[in-house]
């Protein structure tokens, strides 16, 4: 697999809220519950809501993966899925923690579950975020085509949002397509504003290669 994939796929988990939370933490002690209001920072509305109803052993998985003790965040998250009523970002939780512990199809299948379980409109981020990982997993995994039609979905979500076109150019360069790539790069540069991102232009510098 391409490094510089690899590279994006953990630059979007990081995205997902992980990066600043466990700086947080490390630099001062905090109560459970302080830790889990640091966490609770970066939520949606809707996603503070969904994980009041759930009880202890959510946020104790949830701690878990912050902590990076994956296969108990795995297991936690699926303990709790298994009797959740209309579940949706505790989908997203489980197939991070697959994604963090290398279960590809397991991942794979979380984030294709939480998009459909989505209404429509709503997600922001975390849509565009599982869309990604879908995509960064499949070409990881060499299915090309598989990683082309996710961020494909992508685009269509979030047709003015730079970051699925820079992915789809991307994987289009990896696959030896580097004059379709180039295009729509183009196209993620258009949209990434006055101060595009370095690895957008470096990309960009790749396909020109």
């Amino acid at each position: 697999a391409d490094a510089a994939l690899q590279e994006r796929a953990q630059a979007e988990l990081d995205d997902l809220d992980r990066v600043e939370v466990l700086q947080a933490n490390r630099r001062v002690v905090m109560t459970r519950d302080e830790r889990i209001a640091v966490l609770a920072g970066s939520w949606y509305d809707e996603q503070a809501s969904e994980y009041a109803a759930y009880g202890d052993e959510f946020f104790d998985a949830l701690l878990a993966l912050d902590d990076e003790n994956f296969p108990l965040a795995r297991d936690g998250f699926a303990a709790v899925l298994a009797s959740a009523e209309a579940p949706v970002y505790l989908i997203l939780e489980h197939a991070k923690a697959c994604t963090l512990l290398g279960e590809r199809d397991a991942a794979v299948a979380g984030y294709q579950r939480f998009l459909a379980a989505l209404p429509e409109g709503e997600g922001g981020d975390r849509r565009l975020g599982a869309h990604l990982q879908i995509g960064m997993l499949h070409g990881m995994a060499d299915d090309h085509w598989g990683a082309l039609d996710a961020f494909q979905g992508a685009i269509e979500d979030f047709p003015d949002d730079y970051r699925p076109y820079f992915a789809f150019g991307q994987q289009m360069r990896i696959g030896g397509n580097a004059a379709e790539a180039l295009e729509v790069l183009e196209l993620a540069l258009d949209r990434a504003g006055s101060s595009p991102e370095w690895s957008l232009l470096e990309e960009i510098g790749l396909t020109l290669a």
